[in-house]
This record gives C-alpha cells, sequence and structure tokens, in this order.
C-alpha cells in the first residue's frame, strides 16, 4: 500500500471510495465490539481490521481500520461520530477511490 500526502484535499471524483482511520479503545473488555458496532448502526462496511501494539502503552493497541465508503457520505460521518464518543482515540487517515476489481474465471 502506498500513499500519496498533500496539504490539499484532494477532489472526491466520482465512483466508489475507501477510507482509512486507527483508533484505541479505552482498554475494557468488550470496548473493541462496542466500538465496531458503529459502523453496524450507520450501515458501514468494514473491509480491514488490523491490529498493532502501542510503543507508548504496554499490552494496549492500536486498531487499524478500513471501510468503504468517502468522508462525506452521511453514513461514514455518523459511524466516525459515534467512535469519537466510545473510542480513547480516534485518527481519521482519509478517503480514496477504490480499486476496481475484475474477477478471473
Amino acid at each position: 500500500r502506498f500513499f500519496i500526502l498533500g496539504v490539499d484535499e484532494a477532489p472526491r471524483g466520482s465512483g466508489k471510495h475507501k477510507s482509512s482511520l486507527v483508533l484505541a479503545t479505552r482498554h475494557r473488555p468488550g470496548d473493541l465490539v462496542r466500538c465496531l458496532e458503529e459502523f453496524l448502526r450507520a450501515e458501514v462496511n468494514m473491509t480491514k481490521l488490523e491490529s498493532r501494539p502501542r510503543r507508548d502503552k504496554p499490552w494496549s493497541y492500536l486498531f487499524y481500520i478500513d471501510i468503504e465508503g468517502h468522508i462525506e457520505d452521511a453514513n461514514v460521518q455518523a459511524a466516525l461520530a459515534g467512535l469519537m464518543r466510545k473510542a480513547a482515540f480516534v485518527k481519521f487517515l482519509g478517503s480514496y477511490p477504490a480499486a476496481e476489481m475484475e474477477l478471473v474465471r
């Protein structure tokens, strides 16, 4: 995976989009499930969930998440608003055009 970084936001364009974010839970039983339920409530499809240990807090993890949709979509905004209420930390990394995949038969 590669990223193009810039100061200005790229135009949205047409077609399907994906978005990436990272979050940390409050490290209580069930916290990750409570956070992920926000995607269910907002009808946002999650395509990736990856955990990585935090360097600053032993036995704590950051969760990297990819979802379908653009930050400008109402359901994505609703999911992020819910996450901000439930997670200890949420950082939106960006929205980008989704890769188009062809099925090989």
